[in-house]
């Protein structure tokens, strides 16, 4: 998780929370999503927002290509997402924000996802925690110093 998290700027602590391990590949939160677009200088802007349907927006900064995504209670039941005492019980607004912004993100900013297997983990696993939004401050890599990088020194073999 953390050198996925690296891979696009984050730094370890951020990564640790926000990158899940699922099935041995890195999968971003949604709210990380989110985060990493807005960041970006992209615009997301939920259109309609309730305990049964999310309708969310994204507008590209750099060419101004718009795209809207709505995601419905009744898509997460189809998908089985919804089980008795998960987050989709309980806070059903939030989790279709959640899924409707990570879907409209995969297909309007998915440069913005680099390398990452940009599956938010609940479409996955339903944790059983609250959706919470999360800023991520940016957090570069440092570029490595090459005088701090063990030489290897190689001698052919001249026989």
């Amino acid at each position: 998780a953390i050198l996925y998290g690296r891979e696009s700027g984050l730094g370890p602590m951020t990564s640790l929370q926000m990158i899940d391990m699922v099935d041995g590949k890195p999968s971003m939160s949604g709210e990380l999503m989110v985060s990493l677009v807005r960041r970006a200088g992209h615009k997301l802007t939920a259109d309609t927002m309730s305990n049964t349907e999310c309708t969310v927006t994204g507008t590209r900064i750099d060419n101004g290509d718009t795209m809207t995504f709505t995601f419905s209670l009744e898509d997460a039941e189809r998908a089985q997402l919804v089980r008795k005492g998960s987050a989709w019980e309980k806070y059903p607004a939030s989790m279709l924000w959640v899924r409707a912004a990570s879907q409209l993100i995969r297909m309007l900013f998915p440069d913005v996802l680099i390398s990452m297997h940009n599956y938010d983990p609940d479409e996955l696993a339903p944790p059983e925690t609250s959706v919470e939004e999360v800023a991520v401050s940016p957090s570069p890599v440092a570029p490595s110093d090459p005088s701090t990088e063990p030489l290897i020194e190689w001698e052919p073999d001249n026989e």
